[in-house]
């Protein structure tokens, strides 16, 4: 009580700045890899490219089945509530992103859509948020899978 704090320069701030925690920064959930919010196509306007042999390289974050069909050609799918139970959602996602970035030999991790909850009340819209922030508002539409 009463001891002089020194502050790092870094850490000042003009009155003119405005304030930003890190919670604020669009990539504060982004893992280490490059990702994007996944949505599978169902026509053939999806991009090709995004076949079995790349998805084989990606981490697939899913909620409520929304990216199902991309399990099995996926190198690694979790889900993080196949009930779509917001808490239960919440309460795994922080973990789950530090896993998808570990998955050995993983290229992308792809997060399911949830852009349209982001405007809901509740926790869902906070889920969506996250999910948001993680993939840094990157969009990829990927071809459902072939008969």
């Amino acid at each position: 009580l009463g001891a002089k704090v020194a502050v790092a320069d870094a850490y000042k701030k003009d009155d003119d700045d405005a304030a930003c925690a890190p919670g604020q920064l669009l990539t504060h959930y982004a893992p280490r890899l490059p990702a994007a919010l996944a949505t599978v196509a169902s026509d053939a306007a999806a991009d090709d490219a995004k076949s079995d042999a790349y998805l084989g390289a990606c981490v697939v974050v899913d909620f409520h089945g929304r990216l199902a069909a991309l399990e099995k050609p996926a190198l690694a799918y979790r889900d993080l509530s196949k009930t779509g139970d917001a808490a239960e959602a919440a309460a795994a996602l922080f973990e789950t992103l530090r896993w998808a970035e570990a998955v050995p030999d993983a290229k992308n991790v792809f997060l399911a859509d949830l852009s349209e909850e982001r405007a809901s009340a509740g926790l869902v819209a906070g889920v969506a948020d996250r999910i948001f922030r993680a993939a840094s508002g990157n969009l990829i539409e990927i071809p459902g899978p072939r008969p």
